[in-house]
């Protein structure tokens, strides 16, 4: 028998996370795969990426029916309106299965919805540490409301074993992002890109940079310490966009700033057509504290200056060089990535976050779940 499963996207991140799961579920399971719609995407200021997935040719349902708030006392606002919303889906069209991944604090409301109606939680992403963001607690939280867990490290895996999960519930598959990198991130650049920035393999820097919400008194400074570093050298300068976190909007208005007065520069709230991972491929290095430079930037053999706590405690694989925020520290890093011996020794990296075929390996065990008592009544394992 198909079963009916849905997943919740709260935004473009997760959503390129999940496009290879869905793919592969269609060949077997097509049209009753689902996203629901949440979150930053129906946001303009984030770029209205709902449409994205409208384009993308998988089924979708809207899910959120108030406007979307970045400010951190509308946390539980959003919550509110989002689990409210979820819920009223859940009575109406209800899944087999909700998968939901990572750690965005608007992922609780899609468990918290099925909590009264007995509808099996697959979480993907689980066991990783963020010490430097509230992301923390949300993911471990989402552990502990899930049913399964599809993790992308070994050392992820005997963490949620570690949080009384028992071992017939976890299964390491990898990153699913990087059959994402594997599809698109080959790819030259687009022409229209290079025509528009005036970009080639290695004359430009990609920043990507995120509030560290344990730390959000210190970010004004943060900044600037980055960009005292950025007008030091000569490449072009690619911003990102943050994501929906509480400071995000004095990221933008900084790199905005910034923009207007270096004609080398560009902030850019999305790229279209899966542009960004050839952007990644191309770039000379990646300076940032984003989860794409600690999983997916391995993939391409790629430096990577990673700022702040904001990823302490997750796997970083060797091309992945740590700074504080400071131009001496980071002026520091930039010497390491310069270096011959670590060109050399980041040319034979392999990512350990998997191969790049972990969608068809997830779609595959979660066609492989059995819905039953088994599942849904969970043991706490004392270790």
């Amino acid at each position: 028998m198909k079963k009916k499963i849905y997943f919740l996207s709260v935004s473009r991140s997760d959503f390129d996370r999940y496009s290879p799961i869905i793919k592969a579920l269609n060949k077997y399971n097509k049209s009753i795969n689902t996203v629901l719609i949440s979150g930053s995407h129906y946001s303009s200021k984030f770029g209205n990426t709902h449409k994205i997935i409208q384009k993308s040719g998988f089924n979708y349902i809207k899910a959120i029916d108030k406007n979307y708030i970045t400010n951190i006392s509308k946390y539980s606002s959003n919550l509110v309106n989002i689990t409210s919303k979820l819920s009223k889906i859940f009575n109406k069209k209800r899944p087999d299965i909700l998968v939901i991944l990572g750690d965005r604090y608007e992922m609780i409301a899609g468990p918290i919805a099925c909590l009264d109606k007995d509808i099996p939680i697959i979480h993907i992403h689980g066991g990783a540490v963020t010490y430097g963001a509230i992301d923390e607690n949300i993911r471990h939280s989402l552990t502990k409301l899930s049913n399964f867990h599809i993790v992308s490290h070994e050392k992820y895996l005997k963490r949620i074993m570690q949080m009384g999960e028992e071992k017939w519930r976890i299964k390491n598959l990898g990153a699913p992002g990087l059959d994402f990198v594997k599809e698109k991130g080959k790819k030259p650049i687009n022409k229209s890109i290079i025509n528009k920035y005036n970009i080639k393999k290695n004359n430009y820097i990609l920043i990507c940079l995120n509030p560290e919400t344990r730390a959000l008194r210190n970010l004004k400074k943060d900044i600037q310490e980055l960009l005292k570093f950025l007008k030091l050298r000569k490449e072009i300068k690619i911003f990102t966009y943050p994501n929906s976190d509480p400071g995000c909007e004095l990221i933008i208005s900084s790199f905005k700033k910034y923009v207007s007065i270096d004609s080398k520069s560009y902030l850019i709230k999305n790229f279209e057509n899966n542009d960004f991972y050839s952007i990644l491929n191309n770039c000379k290095f990646l300076i940032g504290n984003s989860s794409v430079g600690i999983v997916e930037a391995a993939s391409f053999k790629k430096p990577v200056i990673n700022l702040g706590e904001r990823q302490s405690g997750k796997i970083h694989p060797y091309n992945v060089i740590n700074s504080r925020y400071s131009l001496l520290s980071i002026t520091n890093s930039l010497k390491i990535i310069e270096s011959k011996k670590y060109l050399t020794k980041i040319k034979k990296i392999k990512n350990p976050y998997g191969d790049g075929n972990s969608g068809t390996k997830i779609a595959q065990q979660i066609l492989k779940i059995k819905i039953n008592n088994v599942l849904m009544k969970k043991k706490f394992i004392d270790i």
